[in-house]
C-alpha cells in the first residue's frame, strides 16, 4: 500500500484503519489530489466492485455532544453524483466520542431532501445531511461494505 504524500494525518489514520479490517479481499485507494472530491476507492479485488468513500473527522464543538446534521458541500456534492455515485459519506466523531461514526450512502434524492445551507465563514453552499438518515458505528460500516461488495453481481438486479 502506497501512501500519498499530500495526506491529512486523520485520513492516514482511517486509511490504515480500513486496511487492516479490509486488507485480504479489498485494495483501497487514496487521491493525491488535495481538493478531489472523494477521499478513497475501496476495491473488492475478487469482483472489482468498488465504493468511493468522502471522510470527515470531525470534533464536537461549543460544549455539544451531538449534531443533528452534517454538511457536504453543494458543489462537492454535484460532483459526486455526476462522477463518482458509488460513494459513501463519513462524519468520526470517536475521538470526542469513541462511537460516534456516522455515515450514509449516497443517492440521488439527497438534493430534494437535504436543506441548502449558506456558509458564511467560507462563502459556498452546503447541504445539512440529517443524523436521523446516517447509520451508526464503524464496526456496522465495514459489515455493510463487506455485504455489499461481497454479492453475487448480475445483470438482472432482482437475483
Amino acid at each position: 500500500m502506497e501512501t500519498p504524500t499530500n495526506i491529512l494525518q486523520s485520513e492516514l489514520d482511517f486509511l490504515l484503519e480500513l486496511n487492516e479490517d479490509l486488507s485480504e479481499n479489498y485494495t483501497i485507494l487514496k487521491s493525491h489530489f488535495k481538493y478531489c472530491n472523494v477521499d478513497f476507492l475501496l476495491v473488492n479485488i475478487n469482483n472489482l466492485y468498488s465504493c468511493y468513500c468522502e471522510y470527515k473527522e470531525r470534533e464536537y464543538k461549543n460544549g455539544f455532544d451531538k449534531y443533528d446534521s452534517y454538511f457536504i458541500g453543494k458543489v462537492k456534492l454535484e460532483n459526486i453524483r455526476d462522477y463518482y455515485n458509488e460513494c459513501i459519506f463519513v462524519w468520526d466523531f470517536r475521538k470526542s466520542n469513541e462511537n460516534d461514526f456516522f455515515w450514509i450512502k449516497y443517492n440521488d434524492n439527497f438534493f430534494d431532501k437535504y436543506e441548502l445551507d449558506y456558509d458564511c465563514v467560507n462563502n459556498s453552499y452546503r447541504y445539512k445531511i440529517l443524523n436521523s438518515d446516517c447509520q451508526v458505528g464503524y464496526d456496522k460500516f465495514i459489515e455493510y461494505y463487506k455485504s455489499i461488495s461481497n454479492r453475487k453481481l448480475t445483470h438482472n438486479k432482482n437475483q
